[in-house]
């Protein structure tokens, strides 16, 4: 905004900018009064624009990326390759093999334990330096830890319950679309899904030949500088 006197003394220089009052209003007002001009329309345009019609194209751009994004598609089968390697390895190595979600339980239990151990011999110290019953705060927290872990367990439990109801819903979704269409609708249905699942099955074989390929490759570099070392 400028001054009424200033805008008066070269209107020539706001020329094809947009008052928020006519000549008349401006020309009434004291001259130490505002005016204040109105942004064009171009001006407004390209505010809309650059916050919400440039954030819907690239929202657009991102969706049509994530088409080509196939990833998650072969990811279990490529964990069950990746495990099965594994399981290869231990074996000629002479050693058994442990799942991966045992070896975890394993190491937490592990770990947990460690710290217990650490936890009641400062708590041993701290009874005795305050003159407390150990036995007594020892079972205190025995049954903390219990009541924890049972909260946790209980926890586990609904959600494996909540993905199981989730998992029954969604069947129960596709068999009831399945039946309510007719035996032409759905011959062509699972002809359609045949086709994707083949198709599916043709990029996995084609990703998993490269794979391993790869795969040989960097274990044949692995063995020739183990060689070299040696």
């Amino acid at each position: 905004p400028v001054s009424q006197s200033k805008y008066l003394a070269n209107i020539a220089q706001y020329a094809g900018l947009t008052t928020q009052k006519t000549m008349e209003e401006i020309t009434a007002l004291d001259p130490s009064g505002a005016v204040a001009f109105v942004q064009n329309g171009a001006t407004n345009t390209f505010i809309t624009v650059a916050f919400v019609g440039l954030e819907v194209i690239t929202g657009l751009a991102c969706a049509l990326i994530l088409l080509f994004v196939s990833v998650e598609k072969t990811v279990k089968r490529k964990q069950d390759v990746l495990i099965e390697r594994e399981k290869a390895a231990c074996f000629a190595e002479g050693k058994e093999w442990i799942p991966a979600a045992e070896r975890n339980r394993l190491e937490t239990e592990r770990q947990d334990a460690e710290a217990e151990e650490i936890f009641l011999a400062e708590l041993k110290k701290k009874c005795a330096d305050k003159g407390l019953d150990y036995e007594v705060e020892a079972e205190k927290h025995r049954k903390a830890v219990s009541e924890k872990k049972r909260k946790l367990e209980e926890k586990q439990k609904k959600a494996d319950e909540k993905e199981e109801k989730t998992a029954l819903k969604r069947k129960e979704k596709e068999d009831k679309k399945l039946a309510a269409m007719t035996p032409e609708k759905r011959a062509a249905y699972e002809e359609k899904q045949a086709a994707k699942k083949a198709k599916d099955e043709a990029r996995w074989l084609a990703e998993k030949a490269k794979g391993d390929a790869y795969y040989e490759k960097t274990q044949a570099l692995l063995a020739a500088r183990e060689t070299e070392r040696s």
